[in-house]
């Protein structure tokens, strides 16, 4: 008669190697999910600051008297501190062109350019407004 216990030697040590690696491969999948969630949070924070500096930007620049939108010289708006910070070499850039007649309007356009956290140039983002005069009314 055999011995059942013959058989059976070493395979506790290859269960135990597999289970290791069955552990490290899970593990290192869960490692790289984490790494891309977080890359991919931190794109959209920045895509969510970008876009709430264009609006404020934007609204600022409407607020403004008709003559101070000139396309020959736009006026100046900076990003704030914050949003300097959370964008890496980000630039904002207002585009001003005014219609021939003055019921054609103005059209302000502004784009905000940053650098992702991968050094590559990240989507800009674009807000675009028409200002018009106001009608006139008659007393």
């Amino acid at each position: 008669m055999s011995n059942p216990r013959c058989c059976r030697r070493g395979s506790i040590v290859s269960e135990a190697l597999a289970a290791v690696a069955l552990a490290t491969v899970t593990v290192g999948g869960i490692a790289q999910l984490v790494a891309v969630a977080a890359r991919q949070w931190n794109s959209a924070q920045q895509r969510a600051v970008a876009v709430r500096e264009a609006g404020n930007a934007l609204e600022s620049l409407l607020a403004r008297p008709d003559a101070e939108l000139t396309a020959t010289q736009p006026p100046t708006v900076e990003l704030l501190e914050e949003a300097r910070r959370i964008l890496p070499a980000s630039q904002l850039h207002v585009t001003v062109a005014k219609g021939s007649a003055a019921s054609e309007g103005i059209h302000v356009h502004v784009r905000v350019d940053w650098q992702s956290s991968a050094g590559q140039p990240a989507r800009p983002v674009h807000v675009t407004a028409w200002k018009y005069p106001l009608p006139e009314t008659s007393p």
